[in-house]
């Protein structure tokens, strides 16, 4: 996946940036030396307290999230002490306006996303159809490895038991054999997206249909819903 808490923009990133960075504190020994209060103050919570995270070497593979409620202006962050540690700011978003939206530098997929609402039990049920094409053919015939995410409307949880069904389903009957893996919702952990990995997405259209479940009621769901596919290996 890429821009995910806790990592760098893609797998791979993640993975090389991890091992170079233990290899480094392994050979500059901040773990013995690591002690670090970092205080990070927005400019959107002026009059609030600002949020103080102590880094020790006991705590050094902790994470810590701190919540900015107004989402303006700058962040001020200051560090003091001895030692290493990574920030990271997540951002996110939505574009309603197609003029609006990055556009990428190839026109690389054709994705097509639709949701079917069941006509009983107040749209207790949806399900949701993916259609995914490759069309970049100068490059190759098919696509490296993809990945497709897929927001989940507020009020709704794909369970990980119905999304890994759907995968099944979709190798069985051949609609989409390339379909590998999925992550989303757990229990009482609601994912805010589902994510699909797919070996490769052929040239012609596939599709496949996985299942969400309300799980509580939301008055004016909005229309608009994000949806990303990219290859796992390109930028």
């Amino acid at each position: 996946m890429r821009m995910h808490d806790g990592g760098f923009i893609s797998t791979v990133d993640t993975l090389v940036a991890l091992q170079a960075l233990t290899e480094y504190s392994y050979r500059a020994r901040l773990r013995d030396i690591t002690d670090m209060r970092v205080n990070v103050e927005a400019t959107g919570e002026i009059g609030r307290a600002s949020h103080s995270v102590v880094i020790s070497n006991t705590s050094v593979s902790k994470m810590n999230l701190i919540p900015i409620q107004n989402v303006w202006g700058l962040v001020n962050v200051v560090a003091h002490g001895a030692g290493q540690a990574i920030l990271q700011l997540d951002v996110s978003y939505g574009v309603d306006w197609t003029p609006l939206k990055k556009q990428p530098p190839v026109d690389a997929f054709e994705l097509e996303v639709r949701e079917f609402y069941t006509p009983f039990g107040n749209k207790s049920h949806c399900n949701i159809k993916v259609c995914a094409r490759w069309i970049n053919y100068k490059e190759a015939e098919q696509s490296s490895a993809t990945v497709i995410e897929i927001e989940v409307p507020t009020g709704y949880v794909a369970f990980q038991i119905d999304l890994e069904r759907s995968i099944h389903e979709a190798q069985i009957t051949k609609t989409f054999p390339s379909l590998r893996d999925v992550i989303g919702g757990h229990g009482d952990v609601f994912a805010k997206k589902t994510v699909w990995f797919f070996d490769y997405i052929p040239s012609n259209k596939s599709c496949f249909t996985y299942l969400m479940k309300r799980w509580y009621p939301v008055a004016n769901l909005t229309n608009v819903r994000m949806a990303t596919i990219y290859e796992l290996y390109q930028p």
